[in-house]
């Protein structure tokens, strides 16, 4: 583990992450340049795209950021260890920037609505809709060749973190913003399709 620091307007922040991941923990202190960190209380939270960060004091006056433990409990635990955090981050932004489009964050906590079963399918679509409230992140998974609409007892929602755990891949559609579409099949993606219909894909 290696801490990253970077001095923005006076005070020092840090970002713990692996061994050869430095380059990605400066890239992504610089996110906070704008911040005015010297009036910012410890434990202050921020959400970034999917993670809500954590500001925290430390013992030398300075500021060192903390995530959700994704790989124990994100709902319970955080981490001074930023590396998935940022690699989530990255990812999601990466898919976008191929396509040229602005996103829309799920957060981490989010809850997605999901046909029982599917993500164990070979043709799977991921559809964002509008929330239906705070909570809910507008997404729906469900089976591509599906020929009938679910009943509420064939469905059942998970959060949206759990997916790092059951299909990690899926985590970078996450960004996509309501009424784009992802079809799935056998893991490799065959089209991404705007809400006007379009496959954008090439």
């Amino acid at each position: 583990m290696i801490s990253v620091r970077k001095n923005i307007n006076g005070i020092t922040l840090e970002a713990n992450v692996e061994d050869g991941f430095e380059i990605n923990a400066k890239a992504f202190l610089g996110v906070f340049e704008n911040i005015d960190l010297k009036n910012i209380p410890d434990g202050y939270k921020i959400q970034i795209g999917w993670t809500v960060f954590i500001l925290a004091d430390t013992p030398e006056g300075n500021k060192k950021i903390l995530s959700p433990d994704y790989i124990n409990d994100p709902l319970k635990k955080i981490t001074e260890d930023l590396t998935l955090a940022i690699q989530i981050q990255e990812k999601q932004f990466d898919f976008l920037s191929a396509f040229k489009i602005k996103g829309e964050p799920t957060v981490f906590y989010s809850k997605i609505v999901c046909a029982k079963n599917v993500l164990s399918a070979d043709k799977i679509y991921l559809h964002r809709t509008q929330k239906s409230d705070k909570y809910d992140s507008g997404w729906y998974i469900g089976f591509a060749e599906a020929q009938e609409i679910p009943s509420t007892d064939e469905l059942e929602s998970i959060y949206a973190f759990e997916l790092l755990y059951k299909k990690p891949s899926f985590v970078q559609f996450l960004l996509l913003p309501t009424g784009w579409m992802v079809i799935i099949e056998n893991n490799s993606v065959t089209a991404v399709v705007s809400p006007d219909n379009k496959n954008i894909l090439h």
